[in-house]
């Protein structure tokens, strides 16, 4: 029984200790001060204030007239020129013999020169060569070759797995869609 005195006056020293402690506010000091600067707002937009987004459209345009200007595109201007008859044909006509096969060729081109101009792979692809490989292809052209694909696929019978693996990307992209392996043609009809 000689212990429970011991642990008595443990207990006062603590409780004694902790009170004084508390009153103080909890104080711990430690070895080196840290120093805190005045904390500054990085932040200067304001509810309902696009100018990110018109900066970042004008960048956009500026990278455009880049890509236009930029001597690779004359060899892109034939790639988008044969895509589009492509697929306006594939489109009026997804029956006609052999428009498939040289939509798949044209945009097979087309998709690899969207995939060079990218210059990487889908999953170690920075943002700054995304957008210069969409500025290089959002030319009032590749616009109506975009719009041309789509109709194209829209009209079934095409798909992106008929593309290598490496280009779905811009085929999806192009096309806006997956498409459809549903045709209208019958097996005799198709070219």
């Amino acid at each position: 029984m000689s212990r429970f005195p011991l642990y008595v006056l443990m207990a006062f020293v603590t409780a004694f200790v902790g009170v004084f402690w508390a009153a103080r506010g909890f104080p711990v000091h430690s070895q080196s001060p840290k120093i805190v600067g005045q904390l500054t707002a990085t932040e200067t937009h304001t509810f309902g204030d696009d100018t990110f987004q018109r900066e970042h459209r004008k960048q956009h345009q500026i990278e455009v007239q880049e890509q236009l200007q930029s001597p690779e595109n004359v060899e892109r201007d034939k790639i988008r020129l044969a895509t589009l008859q492509a697929a306006n044909a594939y489109a009026l006509s997804p029956c006609g013999p052999g428009f498939k096969d040289e939509l798949v060729k044209t945009l097979t081109n087309y998709a690899k020169a969207y995939m060079d101009v990218r210059g990487c792979t889908f999953i170690m692809c920075s943002d700054k060569k995304i957008e210069i490989a969409e500025a290089a292809f959002d030319s009032p052209l590749d616009q109506r070759v975009q719009a041309a694909l789509k109709d194209a696929f829209d009209q079934g019978g095409i798909t992106v797995k008929e593309f290598p693996s490496s280009l779905h990307i811009g085929v999806l992209n192009f096309a806006q869609g997956q498409g459809s392996p549903a045709s209208r043609c019958t097996p005799n009809q198709h070219g």
